[in-house]
């Protein structure tokens, strides 16, 4: 499962920079000003654990695993000779596919507001790179079900520090839009769920308890960049 789903991003990055060889209609090699933007891609959540402590029985150590997501976001901010400052919304969603290697339904999704400083490097032909980092605040909202467990065996929602690496390609389209594709690896200290009211372990009451789990995503993202100011 997560081979497919590698080989799925490889085939986006792959596709899309076969798309980005063609030269630009028209280039800026340096950009100064304010800009906003909308992006879209498909995300990974990586595997993470679900560790609860169940009375009478002691610890447990489940693991959750994910079919691939989608993210959608808005990007605003200024640029200034290599840099770029700017505030990041973005939304992620993946579906659950297994729970203790059983097949589970369910959903985790993120709303992500980053702060996030862009270098960008001389270009390369028609692209031009450019790395970055960010941080900011992340809500991860989880809800699982599984066979026998009508009410869910996790839900909940936490609020944490979140923070990002970038990297990626910007192909200028015209002097005042751009296409960026990047790589975004967001992650987040370990969020804090709970097992729902009415659950029971093995006959045992185990409702409310606290679940520590994680919460670790490698996305494709392309953007859409309008620069504002920018020549004609």
């Amino acid at each position: 499962m997560a081979g497919a789903r590698s080989a799925r991003g490889i085939a986006v990055i792959a596709v899309a920079l076969i798309g980005l060889s063609c030269p630009p209609r028209s280039a800026s090699a340096e950009t100064t000003g304010w800009y906003i933007g909308g992006e879209a891609g498909w995300t990974d959540l990586v595997d993470e654990p679900a560790k609860a402590t169940i009375p009478v029985y002691g610890p447990r150590d489940d693991n959750e695993t994910w079919d691939d997501g989608y993210a959608l976001g808005l990007r605003a901010g200024y640029a200034w000779e290599s840099w770029r400052l700017e505030e990041e919304f973005r939304y992620q969603h993946a579906a659950a596919a297994t729970f203790s290697r059983a097949a589970a339904s369910g959903n985790a999704t993120a709303s992500a507001a980053m702060t996030n400083l862009i270098y960008d490097f001389a270009n390369i032909g028609p692209v031009r790179p450019h790395i970055g980092v960010g941080i900011g605040a992340v809500t991860v909202r989880e809800s699982i079900t599984t066979a026998g467990f009508f009410n869910g065996v996790v839900h909940g929602t936490d609020t944490e520090f979140g923070y990002q690496a970038i990297g990626g390609l910007s192909y200028p389209i015209s002097p005042s839009v751009a296409v960026d594709l990047d790589y975004r690896y967001l992650a987040t200290v370990a969020p804090q769920f709970r097992t729902p009211s009415a659950f029971v372990d093995g006959g045992v009451p185990a409702g409310n308890l606290p679940v520590a789990s994680g919460y670790h995503t490698h996305s494709i993202v392309a953007s859409v960049i309008y620069r504002f100011g920018a020549a004609p």
